[in-house]
């Protein structure tokens, strides 16, 4: 997990259970027995029952004890919490149309739940901005007497007076909305209000609400999310709402949204999510619903002067033309909608990388790419009907990425960093290209004693998979470098550079190695590096990932007693794959808010929405493929694990807390050795303000230092 930060091929799929097995020899062959094990641990899947938690509690009291009594610890804890609440931290500013002030959300050692805070344009472009607090977290907080976490707000348009507020008790997605009003500094007495749920609204005007409703079980998916949208009126009672559209039980979730299409054009869009990569978008004319008629695993990148921007997941053949899978399109909205005919090609796919954002603003389009896992910028101008395209200097093994500005303003904002050089906020010219850097972090160490590298693996298939390592500049390759690999490699999420102030602190002065990896099923190299290890294929980016680790060692980096791997989310899935599948091959493991019981995640909402990451288990071929590699069922009594660190969340309503609960448990009834800490609050990130993620921080590598040991710097001196 990075700290201080953490497509289905269309067609049918046939899966050959001995080929799988033949092509990947780590597999355990008999899935018959593993499908048939009976679950002694059902309890922990309560997350109140009272054996569990008096469980939970006392391992959370032993790995408290082992680890904070570490004199490594302490230092480590002060010094991420320091980070954490230094005031020297790049603004994440949110500009509005037509206001001249600017928004943003900020933490610090006295507001560790946050400030909601705007200054003028003027003010804050001066470099040093005067900020007025408009709500406080923690003020509501004490109040109530409940941890609230803010988790954003949406505005009526062309208004910024008020604003749906959303609010999650103690870090879960489920949240309140309540009305705001800015002005008075105050919730709106008897205004707009949804009681904790996970609905999702917008603004269709300041005395209308866009409801995605799941505040009711009958309105929510099989996957507790929003099934039905309504149109909400100011004064009238919720259930008094219209409904405009149902979702069917199966679908993943439902989304009403405004969308202004030009200055005299808004149209209301209606999107139906079919799964975790497909959704039906309409239109609501007349009181019709038209569906815009684009493949359903297209994505919708941006709006342009009335165009429309789509990525393909998939090959698209319309009007006689074939669009290779990868490739950016753009049509007239309006053309399109009634015509389904206007199709172009704006970008071709990309053979060593992928599109990462496409941004418009009133006369350019921007677009950042990722060759090789570095970033690249590109500026759009449509002259004479034909794309005329510059390049933004854009240093080397890094990555940048724009940020909220007004899109007639003539300059864009965008922040770069990479992993030796400070993350930097910067402005530029629209016309010009002349750039100028408004805010940099201080500098958190001595580049000069690092070094970055990207190197390649070969993974079991051939596969190049591209992984940067982080050390010392006078690495001893004696085998001996505590090193820990991170990765995630899932739902076509991409892993980039990012700076390493904590990661210095807490590993790399200590003569630690860090590594990312970047394999399959992450979306580095568009689209079908991502459908190259979903389903069938997940071992793919087991073996991609194991493959780096061998590369490593066969290096001279490190060896297998003192390398690690770290995860979170499907990245926890990931780590407990990986050392359920070579526990030869490491010594420790950060396991954070995991997935491990592969054959049961469907029945824990939202756990049926990665079906098409995963596979669904009640389908008994997908089940198969599902049991060689689930790490809950995989876990074997005769073979020695190593001792890994479990982290997850009672709180956590996005991956239940039950994987790592019972995976645990089996490891104790195995007589293996295990660290588990399972914070009550947090939600799916594990922690809920910044004394909770320092802790959390200094847990992992205080564990980390015992299990790996010392260091090349350690043995230099």
């Amino acid at each position: 997990m990075r700290f201080l930060g953490a497509v289905i091929i269309l067609g049918l799929i046939f899966f050959n259970a001995s080929a799988q097995a033949e092509s990947c020899s780590y597999y355990f062959q008999n899935t018959e027995s593993v499908r048939l094990q009976e679950d002694p641990y059902r309890d922990y899947e309560d997350v109140s029952h009272p054996n569990a938690l008096a469980w939970v509690d006392a391992k959370n009291l032993e790995t408290l004890e082992r680890l904070k009594s570490n004199p490594r610890y302490s230092r480590i804890y002060s010094k991420a919490l320091q980070e954490l609440n230094s005031q020297d931290r790049i603004l994440s500013p949110n500009f509005y149309k037509k206001s001249r002030f600017v928004r943003d959300f900020w933490t610090d050692e006295q507001n560790p739940q946050g400030i909601l805070r705007q200054t003028t344009q003027e003010s804050y472009f001066s470099g040093t901005p005067q900020w007025e607090t408009l709500f406080d977290v923690d003020a509501l907080s004490y109040k109530e007497n409940k941890r609230w976490v803010f988790e954003g707000n949406v505005y009526p348009r062309n208004s910024i007076s008020r604003s749906m507020l959303a609010l999650s008790d103690g870090g879960k997605d489920a949240v309140e909305w309540r009305e705001y009003d800015f002005e008075k500094k105050e919730f709106v007495e008897n205004g707009f209000y949804l009681p904790e749920s996970k609905s999702g609204v917008s603004w269709l005007d300041e005395n209308t609400l866009l409801v995605a409703d799941a505040t009711v079980e009958a309105n929510v998916t099989r996957s507790e999310y929003p099934r039905v949208l309504k149109l909400w009126k100011r004064g009238e009672p919720f259930a008094h709402a219209k409904i405009l559209y149902e979702a069917l039980k199966e679908d993943l979730n439902i989304s009403g949204f405004e969308v202004e299409i030009s200055q005299n054009q808004h149209e209301v869009f209606v999107g139906v999510v079919k799964n975790f990569f497909e959704q039906e978008i309409y239109v609501v004319r007349d009181g019709k619903m038209i569906l815009l008629p684009v493949p359903l695993d297209a994505q919708s990148k941006t709006l342009f002067q009335g165009q429309l921007f789509y990525e393909l997941k998939s090959d698209w053949q319309t009007e006689g033309v074939l669009f290779k899978q990868g490739s950016i399109i753009v049509f007239d909205f309006n053309t399109f909608l009634t015509t389904g005919k206007g199709v172009r090609l704006f970008r071709e796919p990309m053979e060593n990388g992928s599109v990462s954002e496409i941004v418009a603003t009133q006369d350019y389009v921007y677009v950042t790419t990722l060759e090789d896992v570095q970033t690249r910028m590109y500026q759009y101008r449509l002259e004479k009907g034909e794309w005329q395209k510059k390049q933004i200097p854009i240093a080397d093994l890094g990555s940048a990425s724009l940020v909220s500005f007004p899109e007639d303003a003539g300059y864009i904002l965008y922040v770069y960093e990479n992993f030796l050089t400070p993350t930097a906020l910067y402005k530029m010219d629209e016309k010009t290209l002349v750039t100028t850097r408004l805010q940099s972090l201080p500098q958190r160490f001595d580049p000069s004693l690092y070094k970055v590298e990207q190197l390649f693996a070969t993974s079991k298939d051939g596969t190049k998979v591209p992984y940067f390592i982080i050390s010392e500049k006078d690495l001893i390759l004696d085998g001996k470098n505590p090193t820990l690999q991170y990765g995630y490699g899932g739902f076509s999420i991409s892993e980039t550079p990012f700076y390493m102030a904590t990661q210095e602190l807490g590993w790399l002065q200590g003569g630690g190695v860090f590594v990312v990896a970047n394999i399959r099923g992450g979306g580095e190299y568009g689209p079908a590096w991502h459908q190259a290890a979903i389903k069938e294929n997940r071992h793919k980016a087991f073996e991609d990932f194991i493959s780096i680790s061998e590369d490593l060692i066969r290096r001279g980096i490190t060896s297998p007693q003192h390398l690690a791997v770290e995860g979170a989310s499907n990245g926890g899935l990931l780590t407990g794959a990986v050392i359920t599948l070579r526990p030869d091959l490491y010594n420790a493991a950060i396991i954070a808010v995991p997935l491990l019981d592969m054959l049961n995640f469907h029945k824990f909402p939202p756990g049926s929405s990665w079906m098409p990451e995963y596979g669904d288990p009640s389908v008994p071929a997908e089940r198969d493929y599902l049991a060689t590699y689930s790490p809950y069922q995989n876990l074997k009594p005769e073979v020695s694990y190593p001792e890994v660190f479990l982290i997850t969340s009672s709180a956590d309503d996005r991956v239940h807390p039950s994987h790592a609960r019972k995976f645990a448990k089996r490891l104790e009834e195995y007589r293996q050795s295990f660290f588990y800490y399972e914070n009550k609050e947090g939600g799916h990130h594990g922690s809920a303000n910044s004394e909770q993620t320092a802790q959390r921080f200094a847990l992992e590598r205080t564990y980390l230092w015992q299990k790996l040991g010392g260091s090349s710097k350690s043995r230099k001196k």
